[in-house]
């Protein structure tokens, strides 16, 4: 039998071989390839936005950076208003410099101090805010835990209230409340109630004013207000007074003094 194969015959099949290697590139090859392009592209539609954003970052760096300087400078400057702790004797002497300083003008009685209490700071607990009882001293301090570093930002704020009657003129409340706004440490007055007493034509009233202090700073302890040194003893036990020596006086008696000494002795001889 003839299996002879013509020109156009062998040209046929060596088109329908193109073609079928054609499919199988197409098949094995190419549609994988466009399936991944299709794939990345989606992919990089998402990651365009993500993108855009961090390229922004990216051309704001310097502003971030000295916003962040910015940010660590105000917050140190929030810290330094607040003591790192605050005992009963301060309460007390912040009360009693106070009155000495408007002693003419403003008279204070009826002091009274609250409990301590801790308030949590927003931002450094998950915890909603909450006031929460302080266990204290026999003394009335609060006892309080070690204090962390500054690196944790594990801040603990407390606050107690001095509750305070006065009795004062115009000119004497309005100094008392300049005096409770200038003062470094941070307080405030939380309740003021103030009337007109007819019989002294002055001002009656009441006020509360909280002292704050903040654990956690990394800042030791010092006195609110330095209690002053008490004086014992007397000054001039002798009342002798505080005139200067008279060292010619002084030197006459001596020379007496002397003299005496040799008639004792030559008696004493004879």
């Amino acid at each position: 039998m003839d299996m002879t194969i013509t020109k156009s015959q062998r040209d046929l099949l060596i088109g329908l071989l193109g073609v079928l290697a054609a499919v199988l590139v197409w098949f094995l090859v190419a549609s994988p390839y466009r399936e991944k392009t299709a794939a990345l592209k989606a992919e990089n539609d998402e990651l365009q936005p993500q993108y855009e954003e961090f390229q922004a970052v990216v051309e704001n760096v310097e502003d971030y950076k000295t916003r962040i300087i910015d940010a660590d400078a105000a917050k140190e400057e929030i810290i330094d208003h607040f003591p790192s702790y605050i005992e009963r004797e301060d309460q007390i002497m912040y009360w009693a410099k106070a009155a000495g300083e408007f002693s003419e003008d403003m008279m204070f009685s009826n002091l009274s101090m609250g409990e301590w209490t801790t308030i949590e700071v927003e931002g450094t607990s998950e915890a909603p805010q909450e006031q929460v009882e302080v266990e204290v001293d026999d003394e009335g301090n609060p006892i309080v835990a070690e204090v962390p570093s500054v690196s944790t930002s594990e801040y603990s704020l407390y606050t107690d209230t001095l509750k305070m009657d006065f009795q004062t003129t115009y000119d004497g409340l309005k100094g008392f409340t300049q005096y409770v706004l200038a003062q470094a440490n941070r307080n405030k007055i939380e309740n003021l109630n103030v009337y007109y007493d007819p019989e002294t034509e002055n001002l009656r009233g009441n006020m509360d004013l909280a002292l704050y202090y903040l654990t956690g700073t990394g800042k030791e302890y010092v006195e609110y207000n330095p209690v002053p040194a008490a004086v014992t003893g007397a000054s001039d036990l002798f009342r002798t007074g505080y005139a200067p020596l008279n060292l010619e006086a002084i030197g006459e008696d001596q020379e007496a003094s002397g003299e005496e000494s040799e008639e004792s002795s030559e008696e004493a001889e004879d």
